[in-house]
């Protein structure tokens, strides 16, 4: 489960369906907000690409904010009720997240919408555990895999926007020293042995499970990454690798997949980020590779968990109209 992505894990046992689906409704509905906020923002800087993938964004929370209440009425006969909440929610992302407009392209605004995703996901995954009764937790556990599905869209659609961008690297920004080959080798080496600890700590996880197919794709991503970072045969961090086993203890498989999926994500977009703080050909070119290549494996990673969880991985909150698609 996902603990480094909340700032405040929810402590309190769930002991009523009520507070699920109040807590559902809030977070779905502060996200509809926040979106509207940043398209205004976007446009007011001149950034009508980004307001749009907003746009898209806002309205498919809208439909989520609809998909919770008609749950309650079913449920509950009632409306979902903001008092019934007793957890610290997960935040959505705020300007500083953002960042300057002028920075900020589709692709990035996409990655902020997963974190949010990713948080929601963690949130549902540590409730459930906590859950006083096997009513509650199993609508925990939907509350967690809808939040799976969402953000697996959302990935597909910054994947799309990251082949839409490729090619076009932006200035390094004012004043920012720009990256050398020296320097990227280092942060390779680094994200490279970050991926491969959690990969083995995911991989055990499902050999648990009995998931073998799983757990040998997620080893085979491994040794892909090896050999593209350059990283010597058996390099692991065991203090990362016994922190992702712990994260992952009480994890489905499914559940360890979509986390494996974000590693591989995180790396390809702290490679979209170098791209630009670079001038260098030569390092525009190797994290474009690099770039490419977890591409690929990420899209091998959510080909086995759509086939796991069916509905994830299908089509991005479309809207044609948006550049990022």
């Amino acid at each position: 489960m996902s603990t480094g992505l909340l700032q405040y894990p929810p402590e309190i046992p769930a002991v009523s369906i009520e507070e699920i689906m109040a807590a559902a409704h809030a977070l779905e509905d502060a996200a509809v907000q926040r979106y509207r906020q940043l398209a205004a923002a976007m446009r007011a800087a001149a950034r009508e690409d980004v307001a749009r993938v907003f746009d898209d964004l806002a309205a498919e929370e809208e439909q989520h904010v609809l998909s919770v209440e008609k749950m309650t009425r079913a449920l509950l006969q009632d409306t979902p009720a903001a008092a019934a909440v007793r957890w610290v929610l997960p935040q959505t992302f705020g300007a500083e997240e953002a960042g300057p407009p002028a920075l900020l392209t589709p692709y990035k605004a996409l990655s902020i919408a997963v974190r949010t995703e990713e948080r929601a996901f963690a949130f549902w995954s540590h409730v459930a555990a906590g859950a006083a009764a096997d009513a509650v937790r199993a609508l925990a556990e939907t509350m967690a895999r809808q939040e799976l599905r969402h953000a697996s869209r959302l990935r597909v659609a910054r994947r799309r926007a990251y082949h839409a961008q490729a090619g076009r690297t932006a200035k390094p920004p004012s004043g920012a020293r720009p990256l050398d080959l020296a320097e990227l080798r280092y942060e390779s080496v680094r994200m490279a042995t970050e991926a491969v600890s959690f990969l083995a700590a995911a991989a055990a996880r499902l050999d648990e499970l009995g998931d073998r197919e799983s757990a040998g794709l997620l080893r085979e991503i491994a040794g892909a990454i090896k050999t593209s970072a350059r990283l010597p045969a058996a390099q692991v961090d065991a203090g990362a690798q016994r922190l992702a086993a712990e994260r992952l203890r009480r994890a489905t498989g499914p559940a360890v997949l979509f986390e494996a999926e974000g590693v591989l994500e995180r790396w390809l977009e702290r490679s979209v980020n170098m791209l630009d703080r670079s001038s260098d050909a030569l390092v525009i070119a190797e994290l474009q590779r690099l770039a490419d290549e977890t591409v690929r494996l990420v899209a091998r990673v959510s080909g086995r968990l759509a086939a796991l969880e069916p509905g994830v991985g299908g089509h991005p909150p479309a809207n044609p109209r948006s550049g990022s698609r």
